[in-house]
C-alpha cells in the first residue's frame, strides 16, 4: 500500500525529481571548492565584521548590498545579506557553507519556478524544459 504510493508520488512529480538529481549531481563536488577570490573577496572577506554581527540582519533591510563597505550601488537585497550572515553565523571562514546555501537556493529557485508553471496550468513538459 504504501509502496504503491509512493511509486504514483514518484510518477506524478518525475520532474521535480530530475530537477533535484540533476542540479545535485551538477553542483555538489562544489561544495569543497575554496573561495574564488573575486565577488567573495569584496561580499565575504572583507565584510566580516559587517556579517558576524547577528543584528545586522535588521539592518539588511535598510542598506543596498554594498553601502556598509562604502561604495555606491544600487543593490538592495536583505535576503542575500541575510543568508550570508547565516552563513557566516554557521561558517565563519570555510567557503562550505557559503557553497551548500547557494546551491540550495539555486535548487528551490528551480523548484519553485517548475512549480509556478504547473499552477498556471503549462504543460508538464513545457515547465521542466
Amino acid at each position: 500500500m504504501l509502496k504503491n504510493r509512493f511509486i504514483q508520488f514518484f510518477k506524478q512529480n518525475i520532474y521535480l525529481f530530475i530537477i533535484l538529481i540533476t542540479g545535485l549531481l551538477l553542483y555538489l563536488k562544489s561544495i569543497n571548492f575554496g573561495y574564488t577570490y573575486h565577488d567573495d573577496t569584496i561580499l565575504i572577506l572583507k565584510n566580516l565584521p559587517f556579517l558576524n554581527v547577528f543584528s545586522n540582519i535588521i539592518t539588511s533591510f535598510k542598506i543596498s548590498v554594498f553601502e556598509h563597505l562604502r561604495a555606491q550601488d544600487n543593490f538592495y537585497r536583505p535576503i542575500f545579506l541575510i543568508s550570508l550572515i547565516l552563513d557566516t553565523k554557521l561558517s565563519t571562514f570555510y567557503p562550505n557553507i557559503y557553497h551548500f546555501t547557494n546551491i540550495f537556493i539555486h535548487l528551490l529557485n528551480a523548484f519553485l519556478l517548475y512549480v509556478f508553471f504547473d499552477k498556471f496550468k503549462i504543460k508538464k513538459d513545457a515547465s521542466f524544459f
